[in-house]
């Protein structure tokens, strides 16, 4: 053996060993992350997440398969994605056996009206890359669309101690004040779980629907019950939102990994997409980011095609990363935060796709770990429902276009940073004043 071929196979042997000191040993994922070249074993930026043991939770229908809930591990691509997984849509029963006779395994079908067709969660055979599957399926079904089964996670960020007058940095109406702003349509949110006794969610026209693959663990709800909270939590409760009173459909589509990390897959983000379209919602909160997805970017287009306003936070990995999905998608409405004197959050990413800023630093929140008391949060999570609160007003007054909404939004901002439009703040700081009159 010569010494370079040694030396090589001594390297390949210190990774497979390092990578079994960290996660249970899965010779199909080690061979194939070899290959591949990306042994990314932990997802160090984690998913804030929540998830569950079953279906789609809203008539979808699992189709089932070989066995998924075996191969769910905490590992990752080096590019975000479930490790050696593969998310298809329009794969047909022959194209599938064809697969299964080269040794992939599907571990999940469901259902999607909005895509037109069923997706499935496939694992990868020894030593096959994602490029080599993507010609595979290609060369089966030249019609079918497939990615990598991306995670994502929600863009909340760190606790900080002390408050901010987030209303008033705004223009929002205060809590009490009669407004214009108290009637909007029935808001979404695709988030972790969110707990519906909480003091600001009780009483509140909240509905919850679970959508994670079969075998997954529930989330943590503290994210969601946050997010919801902001956008409709009660008067007079610890944690008022912006919208009291206003419906609520939340999909729990997160999970809980092995190591606790909270994540959601592309396979059960497009079917959370899925469902909210099918109930006829309008406007969908999305405080989560990661990864471009072929599947995602088809069920956005599709959603924005049907008149949905899509908000999304811009996510926390910092001002030098790359733009984060699905905010950085032309139909989404991309929301970065700021703190109470118009400064951008140290964390929140940047790029031309950022278009406006909403508070998002010492946010005051709900905590479900202490329903008495609410605790102050930072990240793009926390903004998002500021746009996601004023855009469900603006559609309530008409049946408007996303494109019209959009518009209404970035012209009454208020410039923040450099003239004009800019990578930090987009177009500025959400106004509500010119959209909220209040009655004195």
């Amino acid at each position: 053996m010569g010494r370079h071929l040694r030396r090589a196979v001594r390297t390949l042997l210190t990774l497979a060993l390092a990578a079994c000191l960290i996660v249970p040993f899965d010779p199909v994922r080690t061979a194939a992350s070899l290959a591949d070249g990306s042994l990314a074993w932990l997802d160090a930026r984690a998913d804030d997440g929540d998830g569950g043991d079953g279906g789609d939770g809203d008539g979808g229908g699992a189709a089932g398969g070989d066995g998924g809930a075996g191969h769910q591990r905490d590992a990752v691509t080096a590019d975000g994605a479930a490790f050696n997984e593969v998310v298809a849509l329009g794969l047909r029963p022959r194209d599938l056996a064809a697969l299964r006779a080269r040794g992939y395994t599907v571990l999940d079908q469901r259902s999607n009206a909005q895509l037109g067709g069923t997706v499935t969660r496939l694992a990868m055979p020894l030593l096959t890359t994602f490029s080599g599957a993507a010609q595979e399926i290609a060369a089966l079904n030249p019609a079918a669309i497939v990615d990598r089964n991306h995670l994502y996670r929600p863009s909340g960020g760190d606790g900080c101690a002390g408050g901010c007058a987030a209303l008033e940095l705004v223009g929002w109406p205060r809590h009490g004040e009669r407004s214009s702003c108290t009637r909007s349509v029935t808001l979404g949110m695709i988030d972790t779980g969110v707990d519906r006794t909480h003091p600001a969610l009780r009483g509140q026209p909240v509905e919850t629907v679970e959508v994670r693959g079969a075998g997954r663990a529930p989330s943590d709800p503290r994210h969601g019950t946050a997010v919801a909270a902001l956008l409709i939590g009660a008067r007079g409760s610890s944690a008022p939102g912006l919208l009291p009173g206003t419906r609520l459909l939340a999909v729990d589509a997160f999970h809980r990994s092995r190591l606790g990390l909270q994540r959601m897959d592309a396979f059960d983000l497009v079917a959370a997409l899925d469902t909210l379209s099918r109930r006829g919602v309008r406007v969908i909160n999305l405080s989560f980011a990661g990864a471009d997805n072929r599947l995602l970017a088809e069920s956005v287009r599709r959603a924005a095609a049907r008149r949905v306003i899509l908000v999304a936070a811009v996510g926390n990995d910092g001002p030098t990363a790359t733009p984060r999905f699905p905010a950085a998608y032309a139909e989404v409405i991309a929301v970065t935060a700021v703190g109470a004197g118009g400064e951008a959050y140290r964390q929140a990413g940047r790029g031309p796709h950022v278009e406006l800023a909403a508070p998002g630093v010492d946010v005051l929140v709900a905590d479900a770990r202490d329903p008495a008391n609410r605790r102050a949060l930072s990240g793009t999570s926390y903004a998002a429902p500021y746009v996601t609160a004023a855009a469900g007003v603006l559609a309530a007054r008409s049946p408007s276009s996303v494109q019209a909404v959009r518009a209404r939004l970035l012209a009454t901002a208020s410039d923040l940073g450099a003239a004009g439009v800019d990578p930090v703040f987009g177009h500025g700081l959400l106004q509500a004043g010119p959209l909220c009159s209040v009655r004195r």
